[in-house]
């Protein structure tokens, strides 16, 4: 055999042992794939309650910051409210103490 026919030879057989790698290799990468999808669809299945319960407590959440905005809402105007004539009648204590405190004074001297 000449030299030539030994190098395609070697070639040839370097070149099989490539294609069979890469196909064992294709293969398990498939099998991998396949595992994977399942997880995957295994996941969705036991992660989908858990996705509701997260929906529903973040409803719940917005619904008592709505009501927590409400009611401090309320509570100001409740101060507003409120605040004016409380100011007013202890104006009006203050100033009848005063009234009387002269009377007084008058009374004694």
């Amino acid at each position: 055999m000449s030299a030539l026919l030994w190098v395609v030879l070697a070639v040839s057989l370097v070149t099989a042992g490539a294609a069979v790698t890469v196909g064992v290799s294709v293969t398990r990468l498939s099998a991998r794939v396949a595992e994977t999808r399942a997880l995957v669809a295994e996941l969705l299945v036991e992660t989908a309650p858990l996705a509701a319960q997260v929906r529903a407590l973040d409803e719940a959440v917005e619904a008592t910051a709505s009501a927590a905005e409400r009611l401090d809402g309320a509570s100001r105007m409740a101060t507003v409210a409120v605040a004016g004539p409380l100011v007013k009648m202890a104006a009006a204590r203050a100033g009848t103490t005063t009234a009387l405190r002269r009377l007084r004074r008058r009374q004694e001297a």
